[in-house]
């Protein structure tokens, strides 16, 4: 049994240095800069931007750009227009230096790399660092700068990758709803460590705001290790509630293994709208340990499927659902507990919300749950009676041969409840000392109830009650027998029978005068134990 502690929901608020500035290795989420812009990365904390590299080079839409000249800078239509610090942009400037701007700065402007600091008024103006240092794709023999206008997620993206001539792959994605992603799938040899005099951050084209994760500096160990991601982002994934809605017990935080599914709410706003949801993940167990059973919700595809944790818990995708309303999207979750569940202690429960252009949200709600899993009976609740006129039966009484007797008061109950485990968890099998047997089910809300015909002989008759089905750790009830006598000689009549006044030992009398008479006869013999 579960000693109740009161569940506390807790709310984890991601934050980060003062200014917006997110060194690798410390994860989570930057403070804005001042236009709104906040950056995300694939280092822990949560939340953790997801690697996801782009193979843009075997689209047949790919577009392959000239880089013989050392200063190339090519201007690309993006399909679509994107607000960068409060402008409308449809095209781009891309530079060989794994960088670009939508201000139209001029192509030798990006061999000075090593003088630009962000945010600054130099040149290049307006810039979008991915990896912007000595490194660049001038070759005069092969193509190595690709552009891709393409949807991901249902959302408009335009994709650069870059190839230096040094080793490396590295990629920018501009989605149409605001988001700046940069994917580094491999990097060159130097500058060495990773991130060290090296630009990476956007800015504004005034040069007054920025967004920084490496701002050109000397750095002693490596600012991250590729595959990895950098997202920068403006709009806001926020969870409003996780919890359990129809818990049983006194404070509502109980969970009857295998008694029914068990329904658990996510709610969350997006700031540009429920329909820019990708998807929800529901952790029961923590994702830091713990059994780490994942629900998984695709708000893209509607659809809800299990990711993990199949022998603790089970998903019930005919009963989940969602709805959607303005800016808030709102996923239930139904699930079914195991009986193996491997722990009665509380438990937490985390969700994780996905949207496009925004940085995922994740809350961890706090203990909120915990499983019970024992169950027990009371062998002293077993009720038998005589199905011909329903008199109760103890121990040993004795029946007749032939006779039905019904037995009933039995109920199968989870640890210190009324609550029962449903008939498809277990049966009771129940054999007689003469090899019959019966396999009983106990429907929830009903006691156990069957009925059993005795031998025709005299003769004890007993039976065992095995409760199976639950793992024998769990059960806190031993099995149990009962037994009657059989008598299937039927005493003849009596031969003579006398009334006595005020005393056994008064003479035998015809009247008496009051309304208390004393009667005797004498003795049958059917050479059995006497059932009349």
């Amino acid at each position: 049994m579960k000693n109740h502690m009161l569940a506390i929901s807790l709310l984890i608020l991601l934050t980060a240095p003062v200014l917006p500035l997110l060194p690798g290795g410390e994860g989570s989420v930057s403070d804005p800069d001042g236009y709104g812009y906040k950056i995300v990365d694939g280092n822990e904390p949560e939340p953790v931007l997801e690697f996801d590299y782009v193979n843009i080079r075997s689209d047949p839409n790919v577009v392959e750009w000239d880089t013989s000249n050392y200063e190339t800078l090519i201007q690309a239509n993006l399909g679509f227009n994107f607000d960068y610090y409060g402008t409308s942009y449809s095209k781009i400037y891309v530079s060989t230096f794994i960088a670009m701007s939508f201000v139209e700065n001029s192509a030798s402007s990006f061999r000075y790399y090593y003088q630009k600091t962000m945010p600054s008024t130099g040149s290049p103006k307006g810039l979008i660092a991915v990896y912007f240092n000595n490194n660049n794709c001038y070759d005069r023999s092969s193509k190595r700068l690709y552009t891709l206008q393409t949807t991901i997620d249902g959302e408009k993206a335009f994709i650069v990758e870059w190839n230096p001539t040094s080793g490396g792959k590295i990629q920018a994605i501009l989605f149409e709803g605001g988001m700046i992603e940069f994917q580094y799938q491999s990097l060159p040899s130097w500058p060495n460590p990773v991130g060290s005099y090296t630009l990476i951050g956007i800015e504004n084209p005034a040069g007054s705001t920025a967004s920084v994760y490496s701002n050109n500096e000397y750095l002693s160990t490596a600012l991250f290790t590729p595959p990895f991601a950098i997202a920068f982002v403006r709009d806001e994934i926020k969870i409003r509630a996780v919890g359990l809605l129809n818990g049983d017990g006194k404070w509502g935080d109980t969970v009857y293994a295998g008694a029914k599914p068990y329904h658990f709410r996510v709610q969350a706003t997006h700031s540009r709208g429920a329909k820019n949801f990708l998807n929800v993940i529901l952790t029961l167990g923590s994702l830091w340990g713990q059994e780490n059973i994942n629900m998984f919700y695709s708000h893209k595809n509607r659809t809800f499927s299990q990711l993990s944790g199949l022998g603790y818990a089970s998903l019930h995708e005919e009963d989940c659902t969602f709805s959607q309303d303005g800016n808030t999207l709102t996923v239930d979750f139904f699930v079914d507990f195991s009986i193996e569940y491997p722990s009665q202690e509380m438990r937490n429960v985390t969700a994780k919300v996905v949207g496009r252009s925004a940085v995922p949200d994740i809350l961890d709600a706090g203990q909120i749950y915990w499983v019970e899993t024992e169950v027990q009976w009371n062998a002293q609740e077993l009720y038998a009676v005589r199905q011909s006129d329903m008199r109760s039966l103890r121990m040993n009484d004795y029946v007749k041969g032939g006779e039905v007797i019904r037995f009933t008061g039995i109920k199968v109950v989870y640890e210190d409840s009324e609550v029962q485990p449903p008939h498809t968890m277990f049966n009771i099998l129940v054999t007689d000392n003469f090899g019959n047997s019966k396999v009983v089910y106990i429907q929830q809300g009903s006691y156990m109830d069957f009925t059993w015909t005795s031998v025709h002989e005299s003769t004890l008759m007993s039976w065992h009650f095995e409760v199976r089905g639950f793992p024998p750790l769990n059960v806190l009830s031993e099995n149990f027998d009962f037994s009657l006598r059989v008598d299937i000689d039927i005493p003849n009549e009596v031969p003579s029978v006398s009334v006595h006044p005020d005393s056994i030992d008064d003479p035998a009398a015809d009247n008496d005068n009051d309304g208390t008479v004393f009667v005797s006869w004498e003795p049958s013999e059917d050479g059995g134990a006497g059932m009349g």
